[in-house]
């Protein structure tokens, strides 16, 4: 086989392949109790008569870009800054394609809109387990909206695997230290990918202190839940 082929294919590989068991689907919650929201919400901007529908549909068609090499990142980001200082105008637009083919690449705009209208709608979305699951977990996070917490708290008590996790990363990204005790009883919970993340979200949220996180290093049944633990935990003095 030509190498030059080889090495395109191993390329487009990587760029669409999947995220690994237990990646961090997001960036770090910010410090204390502070919510993500707080600086990522959109200030709308008003329409203007030069923002048309064409020129929603581009930058929604960026935003949605799949592939991870840094020039496309870099132009997906912007997009999604220009629908954010545009929603007012996007809004529509965004959650009628996202109702019609919710993919996880719709309702990361969805959010990154952050529009409390959109609470219900992403609830339904997280508790179905499907595709976009994660994807409505982060979505819930980033709004403003005090519903979007409680269907984020309600999603913990969910029997698939799947949207608890979902829940957990989006309570992480809200980093409202008010959900610990919500948090509490899934230390343990019999998936162990729930319990890695549980620790992670719990972590960051300051819900599980030292002393759990050393006794979690050493008494958990799953050995990434454990490294995990160990290395969260800080360092005996």
């Amino acid at each position: 086989m030509n190498c030059s082929f080889t090495v395109l294919v191993l390329a487009l590989a990587c760029n669409h392949a999947g995220p690994s068991r237990r990646e961090d689907p997001m960036p770090p919650t910010p410090p204390g109790n502070a919510s993500p929201t707080s600086s990522s919400t959109p200030t709308d901007v008003p329409p203007g008569p030069g923002v048309t529908d064409a020129d929603v549909e581009q930058h929604l068609t960026l935003a949605i870009t799949a592939h991870g090499n840094r020039p496309d990142l870099a132009q997906k980001e912007a997009a999604l800054r220009w629908l954010t200082d545009h929603a007012d105008r996007a809004y529509a637009i965004v959650i009628e394609r996202a109702k019609a083919t919710p993919t996880p690449g719709l309702l990361e705009v969805v959010g990154r809109l952050g529009r409390p209208g959109a609470t219900a709608w992403l609830a339904e979305q997280l508790r179905a387990a499907g595709p976009a699951s994660g994807a409505a977990g982060i979505a819930l996070g980033r709004s403003p909206d005090p519903g979007a917490r409680e269907a984020l708290r309600e999603a913990l008590a969910a029997r698939e695997p799947d949207v608890v996790i979902a829940a957990l990363d989006g309570l992480r990204l809200r980093g409202d230290r008010s959900v610990c005790p919500s948090l509490a009883p899934l230390a343990s919970h019999t998936d162990a990918e729930v319990r890695y993340v549980w620790v992670r979200a719990g972590a960051a949220l300051g819900c599980i202190d030292a002393a759990a996180l050393h006794a979690l290093a050493t008494s958990d049944a799953d050995a990434d839940v454990r490294r995990l633990a160990a290395e969260l935990a800080p360092s005996q003095p």
